[in-house]
C-alpha cells in the first residue's frame, strides 16, 4: 500500500540468516525468518486482520567466551479491527515534525505544556485509530551455556516458554476494555 508505505498483505520467509562481525567472533544465526501479514481493506477504507511474524531456530555461538545458546522460536501475533490510516499518518508526520524542529520525543517532558501534547498524541491514536487490537509474544525453548562468572564452571540456563499478551477492544464505542496475559514454564536454573 503506497499511502501506508508498507504491505496489507505479505507472505514472506527467509532461510539461513547469520549475522557476523569483524569486531566479534560470535556467530549469530536465525534458521527462518517468516512474517505473514493478512490486513484487508473495509469499506471504509480501514484495515483489519492479522499478522504474524515467527523467527526460529536461533543460535548463538562464541567459542572464544565459552558461550552459546538457542532458541527454538520467537513469535509475534498481532490483530487489528477497523485501524484508520489516516490517523496513524498524522501522527507520523507529528512526530516527524517534533524531529525536524530538532528536538526529541523525550523532550516534551520538559515542559508540563509539552507532556500535555505528547499525552494528547498518544491518546489520539490508540483512541481513533482502531477499534480493537490484540498482540501476543512468546518465546519457546530457550537455551544458555556458559561460564558461571564466579566459579567458571560451564552451566546451563533453560526456559521452556514465556509469553505476554495484551488486548484492547471498544475505543470507537466508549466501552474500553482490556486484558494482560503472561505466563511460563520449564524455567531450569
Amino acid at each position: 500500500d503506497v499511502d501506508l508505505r508498507s504491505f496489507i498483505r505479505l507472505d514472506a520467509q527467509h532461510d539461513d540468516v547469520a549475522f557476523q562481525s569483524s569486531e566479534s567472533p560470535a556467530n549469530f544465526k536465525i534458521g527462518t525468518v517468516a512474517v505473514k501479514n493478512q490486513f484487508s481493506r473495509e469499506a471504509n477504507g480501514h484495515l483489519s486482520g492479522p499478522a504474524q511474524a515467527i523467527l526460529s531456530n536461533w543460535t548463538l555461538a562464541s567459542p572464544e567466551d565459552q558461550l552459546s545458546g538457542s532458541i527454538k522460536d520467537v513469535r509475534i501475533d498481532v490483530a487489528i479491527k477497523d485501524f484508520d490510516p489516516q490517523v496513524a499518518k498524522a501522527f507520523n508526520e507529528q512526530v516527524s515534525a517534533i524531529g525536524q524542529a530538532g528536538q526529541k520525543i523525550t523532550d516534551s517532558g520538559a515542559s508540563p505544556l509539552g507532556g500535555l501534547a505528547m499525552y494528547n498524541m498518544l491518546t489520539t491514536l490508540m483512541g481513533k485509530s482502531s477499534e480493537s487490537f490484540s498482540t501476543t509474544f512468546s518465546l519457546n525453548g530457550l537455551s544458555v551455556t556458559g561460564p558461571n562468572e564466579e566459579t567458571k564452571a560451564i552451566e546451563t540456563f533453560e526456559l521452556g516458554s514465556i509469553g505476554v499478551g495484551f488486548d484492547m477492544s471498544g475505543f470507537r464505542t466508549g466501552a474500553v476494555k482490556s486484558s494482560l496475559k503472561f505466563g511460563y514454564n520449564g524455567l531450569k536454573l
